[in-house]
């Protein structure tokens, strides 16, 4: 089974670690345009009064005002936000601002918006020090943000402002300026684009939460902070309700590998995401018509969490690797009977050479899985020699998979394996290989086909996923 972590963070730290850079941060956040209007208004004022300024920024907890704040950059050229941390005082932190900065920059007082964390003397001090330094020439373009999202501390910080400096401190906005963060319509938008950037292009669906359900989410959600904060909780109750139906010991990856004689390496892009060839399940679902589709969907979070939790990749190993695999490493019975059906079983010795190089190969080594590169187009007398592999396949594919399990072994890629081996669970289902890995096991499906395409290929997966659901007994009952 998949041990990624689910990565859906609800606070701008949480993004800032797991999305450290700049390009994956703007994959993800939204601008706010309400709040970015109010902060081109106090530029244009510091400007006309040639002094920086302070405002006091009012907001839920989670409604994004740290994400907003340390992301202005995206959406304001030449932007700088930086962020003066609760051990430091507020005085010190100005005092190390040594140069005027050609563009605006933003000075954010982090973790002073509980009223047990602040006293009145400090924020008499700090605003004392705030009042002096947006006056002199290293302050001029710089705006000082005290976000809080309690009332108690604005009414404190106003009231201390109004005495210190009026309407020259408090600016615009001298009752603070109210932050809601995006629009509820926004929210699941901007759902699906974090969990894509941050869980190598999964869906909401692959989390088992179906359209209806995230709006039903959204709709309840006070802030976007408390919306993904329910998508971690409605995942981990799915994902629960999954783990429960397995033995203890129990865990899946379930990959399928397609060997075909047109190569469909493209074919197999189009239907998986991610870094690692995850199975796609919209993209699977969108791709064919047939009869197993009408039944999964009735059900479609389902199968994408059973894709996700069991790890679901479909990965293409070229046929003429197949061919020198077969060729090198079949046993005496095998090649008997394969010369016997016309196939020519005299090997070239580099079988499990080519095998470990493969998608396939990367990722038991847990790689990234990138596309091979372009090698010599097979001639007509190999291909023909495929086909009388894949019309074997119909009589004994098990033979092959075998004997593919068998490069696997002696190219060092797995440490043993078992043929047919049972699922465990309510209905009897068989895998074509388990493989042993050092940490974990992996379940093969092998597709062996003359030519295949983007709907076959979509319609093996979802049958393969379908009877391993059923078999655990998730997809019993729709």
């Amino acid at each position: 089974m998949s041990n990624e972590k689910v990565q859906i963070p609800s606070r701008f730290e949480s993004l800032e670690h797991m999305a450290p850079s700049e390009e994956e941060r703007s994959l993800i956040v939204r601008p706010v345009k309400a709040a970015l209007a109010v902060i081109d208004e106090v530029r244009d004022d510091m400007e006309s009064a040639g002094q920086g300024a302070f405002m006091v920024l009012q907001g839920l907890s989670g409604s994004g005002k740290s994400t907003f704040l340390h992301t202005l950059h995206l959406f304001r050229e030449g932007v700088r936000t930086l962020r003066v941390e609760l051990a430091q005082p507020v005085d010190e932190a100005l005092d190390d601002l040594l140069e005027a900065p050609e563009r605006l920059r933003v000075v954010v007082l982090a973790d002073r918006d509980v009223p047990a964390r602040v006293t009145d003397e400090e924020i008499e001090r700090a605003l004392h020090a705030i009042n002096q330094f947006i006056r002199s020439r290293e302050g001029r373009r710089t705006l000082v943000v005290w976000p809080c999202n309690s009332d108690e501390v604005v009414d404190r910080i106003v009231a201390k402002a109004d005495l210190i400096g009026r309407d020259a401190l408090l600016g615009l906005h001298p009752r603070g300026y109210h932050f809601d963060g995006p629009p509820k319509s926004e929210y699941i938008e901007i759902a699906q684009k974090t969990i894509a950037a941050l869980n190598g292009g999964a869906s909401m669906i692959s989390f088992g939460i179906t359209d209806e359900r995230a709006r039903q989410l959204a709709e309840q959600a006070p802030t976007m902070g408390a919306y993904l904060h329910a998508l971690r909780g409605e995942e981990r109750r799915n994902r629960s309700a999954l783990f429960n139906l397995l033995p203890e010991k129990e865990r899946y990856n379930l990959w399928v590998v397609v060997i075909a004689g047109n190569e469909p390496e493209t074919e197999v892009a189009t239907l998986t995401s991610g870094a690692y060839f995850g199975a796609d399940i919209d993209r699977l679902l969108a791709s064919t018509d047939a009869n197993v589709v009408q039944d999964l969907k009735r059900y479609p979070a389902k199968l994408g969490l059973l894709a996700r939790s069991f790890d679901a990749r479909i990965l293409h190993v070229p046929f003429m690797t197949a061919l020198a695999v077969v060729r090198d490493v079949a046993d005496d019975d095998l090649r008997k009977r394969l010369a016997e059906s016309g196939f020519t079983v005299r090997g070239s010795g580099d079988g499990v050479e080519r095998l470990a190089k493969s998608q396939l190969a990367r990722a038991l080594r847990a790689e990234p899985v990138t596309p091979l590169p372009a090698g010599r187009p097979p001639g007509e007398q190999q291909r023909e020699e495929f086909v009388k592999l894949t019309q074997f396949a119909r009589v004994d594919d098990g033979a092959l998979n075998r004997t593919m399990a068998e490069a696997l072994r002696r190219a060092g890629l797995i440490e043993s394996f078992k043929a047919e081996d049972p699922v465990s669970g309510a209905q009897r289902r068989n895998t074509d290989i388990l493989c042993a890995l050092r940490d974990g096991s992996v379940r093969l499906e092998f597709m062996w086909r003359a030519t295949t395409n983007v709907g076959e290929i979509a319609r093996y997966v979802l049958e393969k996923l379908y009877s391993y659901g059923r078999a655990i007994g998730f997809l019993n009952g729709g």
